[in-house]
């Protein structure tokens, strides 16, 4: 309840709290014996409080040293008290074990695992078998990876059996042939149910990816598996775990597009893990569900207007709009990469990678009656749009806001086109609209959102300059308030765009799993997000973590503030004074934790061993 005057040690007062190395001759005592860098001490004499912490993290133990002279609201530090304490530089013993190519080793974390109150040894796992028919290939692949999984976990193979046969004890993956206790509306691809009832566990879904989705939410949220990285799984420990009976959970997603492209999410067996379903530079197996595939592949992702649409002859120009020829050409092509690609609901009708619109005199009185150079874009993609709505009434036509036509225009999108609003060379240090550089983008977003309710983002997650690819991206602040903003404003689908080579020297691992989550959930709160965040860096960096989660904690501090975006060095994206002032320090936490990592997996030793590499090229460019 007091206030404390903050002042330096040019003039000295009767009562003082003496923080770090100052003038007076109690600091002197202390410090001469030099306390570690993760050490700190506390002393009390002649009126004089004198907190010694030898490095940074160790200041950070002061306040929870000072509660132990703490009861209620008095603080009372006795003269000659005395009392020290070191932060760990050895990992304690990790409640989770590492799932690797061989499995969990010989003892199971979880001691005993009952469903409804019988062991899940009792239980036999039900499929439906189609029969070769396509489309339901992975309700069996979610039922043996429920079976590997609780393997792993509880050392129980469990038998799986087509639905022809009927059991005392059933898990039922899919849509089997028995009664089901729920109503299957509203799963749509991807939604799922868990539930017990009966002493039966239900897992069902939507045809594509749904079933699946839902076994790998079961072995998260009540199995205690977490798949943080394309080789970092583990499964927590327990004594025992039970399913009861009576649980009836939903899940389901409202963006409808979720993609991150960045090295670690490449994987279509890890990617369908974390509910990524975007395939840009990656592919889904049948098994794991397909993904969302734009009509054209790969080349139909983005800036397909002459490349694919042969809408005008200019890559570097954008095509006449207003061109009556033009149009029926798009026509013509939309028709024949929809019947080409005929499972396709997305084709991208996009514009050039450029800010060279048309501005002839019938494009620019377009545009300035819209008052947007978007103008003759939707008007454009509309009159595409009404041409397949009845005959492809599940299509869409995406196309971007972007450069040129990012604000938007007055004439409403039809519902059946999306806009792909790009937060394109924004500052990522901030959330959007929480600085000057980025007020832009956020009206673009809500003006947007006023005009249509197919609405996605283009997002830049990482620097592109792969010059300072080592140095810390430290937009994790930022990235859980956009991803309220994007769902407050309406956004249904995802696309982050990061750097698909750059691996392991920044927490770009930690930022795809992040990503993924938010995603999939839009009900995460702060407090999730900042354990999501522990979570990870406690596992995928093991018996280092202690090391790694100082690394990321000082990078966070010293990149607040401070406006960077996809093009950054790196003295932009972290202050060199205080990255130099504290570097010492972390060479010897880093140091700390090379001396134990040899005990870790291999992948994960590699995960510290990459993020030591990105940390020392760092202290190499702020030597200079």
């Amino acid at each position: 309840g007091f206030e404390l005057l903050l002042c330096d040690d040019s003039e000295e007062r009767e009562c003082e709290i003496l923080f770090g190395e100052t003038s007076r001759s109690e600091s002197a005592e202390v410090y001469a014996g030099r306390p570690g860098f993760n050490e700190l001490e506390l002393r009390c004499a002649n009126n004089k409080l004198v907190v010694a912490p030898g490095g940074v993290w160790a200041a950070g133990s002061a306040e929870e040293l000072l509660a132990l002279y703490t009861d209620g609201d008095e603080l009372d530090v006795p003269d000659g008290a005395s009392y020290s304490r070191a932060e760990a530089v050895v990992a304690e013993e990790k409640d989770f074990v590492y799932v690797t190519k061989d499995g969990v080793g010989n003892e199971p974390p979880v001691g005993r695992l009952t469903v409804c109150g019988s062991d899940i040894s009792e239980y036999t796992v039900v499929y439906h078998d189609y029969g070769g028919e396509t489309g339901h290939e992975n309700e069996l692949y979610a039922a043996k990876e429920l079976i590997k999984y609780v393997e792993y976990a509880a050392g129980v193979c469990l038998a799986l059996s087509p639905d022809t046969s009927t059991y005392e004890k059933e898990i039922l993956v899919g849509a089997t042939d028995r009664p089901e206790p729920f109503s299957r509306e509203g799963f749509g691809s991807e939604g799922f149910v868990i539930r017990t009832e009966g002493g039966k566990l239900y897992i069902a879904g939507g045809e594509k990816r749904g079933t699946l989705y839902g076994v790998y939410e079961f072995l998260e949220k009540y199995v205690g598996c977490r798949f943080f990285a394309s080789d970092c799984e583990v499964i927590y420990k327990a004594e025992a775990v039970d399913i009861p009976e009576g649980i009836d959970l939903r899940g389901s997603s409202d963006m409808i597009y979720r993609d991150v492209y960045a090295y670690d999410s490449l994987s279509g067996g890890f990617a369908v893990k974390r509910r990524i379903n975007g395939y840009y530079m990656r592919s889904f197996s049948r098994e794991e569900g397909g993904a969302e595939i734009f009509a054209g592949g790969n080349g139909g992702f983005v800036h397909t207007i002459t490349r694919m649409l042969y809408v005008g002859k200019d890559p570097g120009r954008q095509p006449c709009l207003t061109d009556p020829e033009n149009l029926e050409i798009a026509k013509g092509t939309v028709r024949g990469m929809l019947n080409k690609y005929p499972e396709s609901r997305i084709i991208s009708v996009s514009q050039n990678d450029n800010n060279n619109c048309c501005r002839c005199s019938r494009c620019s009185a377009v545009n300035r009656e819209e008052g947007s150079e978007a103008g003759t874009l939707i008007r454009f993609i509309n009159a595409l749009a009404d041409d397949i709505k009845n005959d492809y009434p599940d299509v869409k036509i995406l196309t971007l806001a972007y450069m040129y036509s990012a604000d938007a225009p007055l004439t409403p999108p039809r519902d059946n086109v999306i806009i792909q609003l790009c937060a394109y060379d924004l500052c990522a240090g901030h959330p959007y609209g929480g600085c000057s550089d980025s007020e832009e983008f956020f009206t673009q977003l809500e003006d947007w959102h006023r005009l249509t309710g197919n609405l996605f983002i283009w997002d830049y997650i990482s620097d592109v300059n792969s010059k300072y690819d080592f140095a810390p991206f430290m937009d994790f602040d930022a990235l859980y308030d956009n991803f309220q903003s994007f769902r407050n404003n309406g956004v249904i689908g995802y696309f982050g765009e990061g750097c698909g080579g750059s691996y392991g020297r920044e927490f770009g691992e930690l930022r795809t799993y992040l990503i993924s989550r938010l995603m999939w959930d839009g009900s995460v709160t702060r407090e999730e997000y900042e354990e999501m965040i522990r979570e990870f860096i406690d596992a995928y960096y093991g018996s280092a973590s202690f090391a790694a989660q100082k690394y990321f904690d000082l990078m966070r501090i010293l990149a607040a503030d401070r406006h960077f975006d996809l093009y950054s060095s790196a003295d932009q994206l972290i202050d060199p004074a205080l990255f130099r002032s504290a570097q010492t320090e972390l060479a010897r936490w880093f140091n700390a934790a090379s001396g134990i990592v040899s005990g870790m997996p291999e992948s994960t030793a590699k995960h510290f061993e990459r993020l030591r590499d990105g940390f020392e090229e760092t202290y190499k460019y702020f030597k200079k």
